[in-house]
């Protein structure tokens, strides 16, 4: 665009300067002809046929300034009754548009933190709150009346924001056909292992020749996964979906560990793990056991919530859970405060039960230096019953292990992980309920610890939502009214005046029904093309008011005594065929990214928002610039 304004600026002056363009002669062609005193040696006969064809001229140049009356006429009596049912019009722009009724909350709370809960509270409420929530919070109000006034007062935004799916179109049908079949061994099993299983299904793989190619990954001793290719004539054939019935078969047949077949129909999948849950969360700090203690207390405070059984704590996410385990001491710490124990005396306590390898001294044998190590008896006798019943004590009190101790088996992370030097916690749990609620509650979870935590340390959500979150795309819609502010400064400037601003910005809204309407009508997935789309009409609908609306001053400016009517007239006769093509030459723009068999991501929802935004826009051109502009008045001269 930028060097489009340039050429426009520089560039096509000068071409119409060495074109040599010149402005056509009014110049009646006919009375040449009859002055020409050459005109006898062409003869009579080839004069009047030159007659003729000229008339034919005239004819369509009158003909075509009748129309051009006969419109103006017209469009002249549209304008005039619009404006005489001004009230009535800007009602059903009004209506049409919609008001956001159906966006209201159901209710109005304060948050309160407990623990890392943000929990709802009406105790603090002011006198507006309270009276929001007695009328448009009140239960009469959402059974009776919401449902009614929603669909009477919506308009085209409660179809967008209802009806419209959010996320963007998905290009897996485009990809090479492949199949891939998965091996899974159980914890400690080593990668030799793992290769000696994928083996057998390689070669089993490799007797078919309409198999291309094939690529075994071996992740570690406990995942292995290989992916199929087929040659060209078979990828939209009957072969693929053969083998991954063969393959299935295969499986089952081999066992030894845990197989899955995907890529082609329904997955197959034997693996008898539980899946680690869909609800993750990201905790991040600076130092590892901190941040431990701190995600074990989130886990506690999570595990609050009936419809939350059992969070997981690992290094990574996982799809499946990880069946390693440790046993874990979990100390009473309030017990121990009213035994006024500390926990290294209970720890030196326990310590020589389970001494191994402990360097007692030297023994020298025949002049040789041998060390002496001692070994916990009972160290391989004692199980976990017993060590939790075993009597102790410290110091002067006596104490059994089970009254300010907890053993049990937890999943602990393996390894420890770093996201950009700081360390990685990660939080899975799976919700049972409507998955909204569930990220309600992460997200009151994570605000609460990031609330709370000290400074270096933060909790994010790792969820994997297929809409853009509430928060992000209340700002990015907040950029509307950024580009709508300028676009009222910029207009502001050039027509020196503050009311015929607003009359160009009135016109943005009518082009969003044109997209609301887009969207819905033709069930299309609304992504960040989508919001693209809303940005470029806001900058492209204000294009073609804004030339009328210049030319119309400079014709009132220059020819005081027209009629604000007759001056807009002559302003839409000389700008209408700049603007139409304008607008016609970007709908023809767009239109490659919608012709095909498959819908772009972006690109397709980016072009039928703008298509159906503009030819909205030209509508409101006609219909609505002159009423916003308020010239049907009669009695108006000047």
């Amino acid at each position: 665009l930028a060097v489009s304004l340039l050429l426009a600026w520089f560039f096509v002056p000068a071409l119409i300067e060495k074109l040599i363009i010149r402005k056509r002669r009014k110049r009646s062609v006919i009375a040449g002809l009859t002055r020409n005193p050459q005109r006898k040696k062409y003869g009579e006969s080839r004069v009047e046929r030159g007659i003729i064809v000229l008339q034919n001229k005239v004819r369509e140049e009158l003909r075509g300034k009748r129309r051009l009356v006969y419109f103006n006429q017209r469009y002249s009596k549209v304008i005039f009754f619009m404006s005489g049912k001004k009230a009535w019009f800007i009602l059903l722009v009004v209506f049409t548009f919609g008001l956001p009724v159906c966006l209201l909350p159901g209710k109005i709370e304060k948050k309160t933190t407990r623990s890392f809960f943000v929990v709802s509270s009406e105790d603090e409420l002011g006198h507006w709150a309270k009276l929001y929530n007695s009328t448009l919070g009140s239960a009469f109000y959402k059974e009776h009346i919401k449902p009614v006034s929603d669909v009477a007062l919506g308009g085209t935004m409660r179809l967008f924001t209802q009806k419209v799916s959010n996320g963007s179109y998905a290009s897996g049908e485009r990809s090479e056909t492949s199949l891939s079949v998965t091996a899974s061994l159980p914890n400690g099993s080593t990668r030799e292992q793992m290769d000696v299983l994928i083996r057998k299904m390689e070669n089993y793989i490799r007797q078919y020749q309409e198999v291309k190619q094939f690529e075994t990954n071996i992740h570690n001793g406990q995942r292995a996964a290989i992916r199929i290719l087929f040659v060209k004539k078979h990828q939209r054939s009957v072969f693929p979906y053969m083998l991954r019935n063969k393959l299935i078969t295969k499986a089952i047949e081999l066992g030894g560990g845990s197989w899955g077949v995907y890529g082609l129909g329904d997955g197959f999948n034997n693996d008898v793990k539980e899946q680690a849950g869909s609800s993750r969360i990201k905790l991040l700090g600076y130092n590892y056991d901190e941040l431990k203690v701190l995600a074990e207390a989130m886990r506690d405070s999570l595990l609050q919530h009936r419809r939350i059984q059992e969070i997981i704590i690992d290094s990574k996410f996982e799809w499946y859970k990880n069946d390693y385990t440790e046993y874990v001491f979990d100390l009473q710490k309030e017990r121990l405060a009213q035994e006024n124990t500390l926990p290294t005396d209970l720890f030196h306590s326990i310590k020589p039960l389970f001494e191994k390898s402990v360097y007692a001294g030297d023994w020298v044998h025949h002049g040789r230096v041998e060390p002496i190590r001692l070994f916990a008896r009972q160290a391989g006798e004692l199980d976990i019953w017993n060590l939790e019943n075993y009597p102790g004590r410290t110091g002067e009190r006596n104490y059994k292990l089970s009254e300010i101790a907890k053993i049990g088996k937890w999943t602990v992370p393996q390894n420890i992980a770093k996201e950009n030097q700081q360390y990685l916690l990660c939080l899975q749990y799976e919700y049972i309920g409507a998955y909204q609620q569930s990220y309600k509650v992460m997200e009151r979870a994570i605000e609460s610890f990031n609330q709370t935590a000290p400074l270096g340390y933060k909790s994010e959500s790792e969820q994997g939502w297929y809409w853009w979150g509430k928060e992000s795309s209340y700002k990015q819609y907040g950029l509307l009214f950024l580009i709508i502010a300028i676009i009222f400064f910029m207009t502001g400037f050039l027509f020196n005046s503050m009311t015929q601003p607003l009359v160009v910005i009135f016109i943005i809204p009518i082009s969003f029904i044109g997209l609301f309407l887009t969207f819905y009508l033709f069930q299309l997935n609304f992504d960040q093309g989508g919001f693209a789309a809303f940005i470029l009409l806001a900058a492209l609908s204000v294009n073609a008011n804004i030339y009328i609306l210049n030319e119309y001053n400079n014709i009132r400016a220059s020819r005081p005594r027209l009629t604000p009517v007759q001056a807009y007239l002559k302003a839409w006769n000389a700008k209408i065929n700049p603007i139409f093509l304008t607008v016609f030459s970007t709908i023809l723009g767009f239109i490659p990214f919608m012709i095909g068999k498959y819908k772009e991501a972006f690109w397709f929802p980016l072009a039928a928002g703008t298509i159906g935004g503009l030819v909205l826009s030209l509508i409101a051109l006609f219909v609505f610039l002159p009423l916003f502009m308020n010239i049907g008045k009669k009695n108006d001269i000047y």
